[in-house]
């Protein structure tokens, strides 16, 4: 229990000790996240992860609200919980918490890269420009000034990042192909980027689908990183999500866990056909009626 969190809560001592927080082997995230941990870093080990996964636990309900205890058996949503990841914090801040929420969700960078083009698209539409303004300058502030404090944390942040093709080789999405195949990882990277961005420029899509396509398209992902499906779960999904998890055993790549998004679009696509054939049907009983 609490093994990403461990990395979280070292680096946090790391800075109270006056010590870069990429001291720690295998912490990788930027260094807002460390900084703001550091109230974390100063009570013991044991209580600060009950308070972290309380703070998992109260964004899972404001995420799936009544639906929270079927969303706790989504494998990707335990998991998040158990190893204490940010992915529900993250999310519940980018979809619920305005322009302050989605400004830190930069500090998990490969989950703001989706959340924040798909706020900013649904504030530019209802015409919320002050908090698209607010939310870019909150961000400037939050990776500007631990640049000015301390710039060496940036280079070593990079240095101890993996690359993203590297993330990209073991993904939880289509980009887990490269792990089974003999084709490069950056050729794959090239060829999977194009064609999700095609498909959405041809297609449009609703919400639901985009968040799809992120869990298909995500180079850097885990099976936690599924998390951003937790507002279309099924009983279905779930099971697929165990499944998922047996087959990832035996092919070493997280690449079975395409099955859920799969399976979630394939979903969307066959109640919209539906839909079609009511609304077809009433209309020609309205056109029939003498």
């Amino acid at each position: 229990m609490g093994y990403d969190f461990t990395f979280y809560w070292l680096a946090a001592r790391s800075i109270i000790d006056e010590h870069s927080p990429y001291l720690v082997d295998g912490f990788m995230s930027p260094p807002p996240f460390a900084i703001i941990m550091v109230p974390l870093g100063l009570i013991s080990f044991d209580t600060a992860w009950w308070i972290w996964t309380l703070i998992n636990v109260v964004s899972l309900v404001v995420l799936a609200k009544k639906q929270s205890l079927k969303a706790l058996l989504f494998l990707p949503v335990a998991f998040a919980i158990f190893v204490g990841q940010m992915d529900l914090p993250i999310l519940a801040l980018g979809l619920y918490g305005g322009w302050m929420g989605l400004a830190l969700t930069a500090l998990k960078p490969q989950l703001a890269v989706w959340i924040i083009p798909f706020v900013f698209y649904r504030w530019w539409r209802e015409g919320k420009i002050k908090d698209i303004v607010l939310t870019i300058a909150s961000l400037s502030f939050l990776y500007g000034l631990p640049l000015l404090l301390v710039p060496s944390w940036w280079l070593e942040w990079r240095s101890n990042s993996p690359s993203i093709f590297q993330y990209a080789e073991h993904a939880s999405s289509l980009y887990g192909i490269s792990a089974l195949t003999s084709l490069p990882v950056v050729s794959f990277f090239v060829v999977m980027l194009l064609s999700g961005a095609i498909f959405v420029v041809w297609h449009p899509i609703s919400p639901r689908q985009f968040w799809c396509f992120v869990a298909l398209f995500n180079p850097v992902s885990n099976a936690y990183s599924l998390c951003v499906l937790i507002n279309q779960l099924d009983w279905v999904s779930i099971v697929l999500s165990w499944i998922a998890l047996i087959l990832s055993s035996y092919v070493h790549t997280g690449l079975p866990f395409i099955i859920i998004p799969v399976y979630m679009l394939l979903r969307h696509s066959q109640f919209r056909i539906s839909q079609r054939k009511l609304v077809s049907s009433v209309r020609s009983a309205l056109i029939n009626t003498p």
